[in-house]
Order: C-alpha cells, then sequence, then structure tokens
C-alpha cells in the first residue's frame, strides 16, 4: 500500500522480497529523521530483531527518531482478518490511526525495514510547494543516465527522458 502524499526513490523489490522472506503479516518502511519533527508523522520503535514493538500516528512526546515512511506491504489475508475486527467499529478507515495499531495490539509479526535516500512527505500546501521548488533550485540534470530514471507504473515500459518538441 502506497500512501499518496509522499514522494521518494525507493527500489520496492528488496523490500516486497524481505516481507516474503520473513513470513510478516505487514513490513513497514521506516527512515529516521530529526527529533523535533516526528510529531508530524506516524513513530515508529522496533526491538532488536527488527519487530514493530510501538507505533503513534502524530505522537505529542515523540520517544524515537524512526517514522513510518507511509508505504507497506501485508500479508492479505492477515490484513482481510484486521479489517473484518474493525468492521462495525467507529474506525477511521486509516492504515495509520486504526489498522498497524490493531495488528500490533493483537500481536501480529510486523517487521521494520529502513527507507534510505530521498523520501519527504508532501500532506501540506507548504512542504508540497517546497518539494515542486527542489528539483529547480538543484540545477539542470541533463546527462543523467536512463537507468536513474523513475520507474514506470508499468513494468514492461520502458523508461526514458521525454523531452516537447515545439510543433
Amino acid at each position: 500500500m502506497l500512501h499518496a502524499d509522499h514522494v521518494y526513490r525507493f527500489d520496492h523489490r528488496p523490500l516486497i522480497a524481505a516481507h516474503r522472506a520473513s513470513g510478516a503479516a505487514l513490513t513497514v518502511p521506516y527512515q529516521r529523521i530529526e527529533r523535533r519533527w516526528v510529531h508530524l508523522f506516524g513513530m515508529v520503535r522496533f526491538d532488536g530483531a527488527g519487530r514493530l514493538t510501538e507505533f503513534a500516528e502524530k505522537p505529542a512526546e515523540p520517544t524515537s527518531d524512526l517514522v513510518f515512511a507511509a508505504f507497506c506491504v501485508f500479508d492479505a489475508a492477515v490484513l482481510r482478518r484486521c479489517l473484518e475486527k474493525l468492521d462495525g467499529t467507529n474506525w477511521q478507515h486509516d492504515i495509520s490511526r486504526d489498522v498497524i495499531p490493531a495488528m500490533l495490539a493483537a500481536g501480529e509479526h510486523i517487521r521494520g525495514h529502513e527507507v534510505a535516500g530521498h523520501w519527504e512527505d508532501i500532506g501540506t500546501v507548504e512542504r508540497y510547494h517546497r518539494a515542486r521548488l527542489r528539483p529547480a533550485a538543484e540545477g539542470p540534470r541533463a546527462g543523467l543516465p536512463v537507468e536513474r530514471t523513475p520507474w514506470t507504473v508499468r513494468p514492461g515500459v520502458a523508461r526514458a527522458w521525454v523531452s516537447h518538441a515545439p510543433g
């Protein structure tokens, strides 16, 4: 599952492979940020074996500098079971506020997976604006090899730079 208000550069294949190999009900990608900003995100904490031990959405008093990167991999059967248990309650239909805490409370096997590299939340107008201006501030990227361009949505479609020719 991918949240729509985040921008990141991440190859999902190792995440999916690690999730399958672990037999986890859920794998939660995370990133370390400055603790002063954690209150804006879902805070996570893991034990020494990499299992999720704490999850708090936008905590007033963060106890960790790790945040949920807002995408994850579920075991579909476990997710379905969790959603059935939540059905009929006053849940908010939210992964971070309802589903992950319910799975954690139920003792499900939830693993962490570190997100290295660029990741940012663009869930506010200000953060979206900053994210849109950042590429211009970094200067032109002409000459960037095609293999470093973003992946397309359809795996069978080749990656390439698209240019607009006046016509």
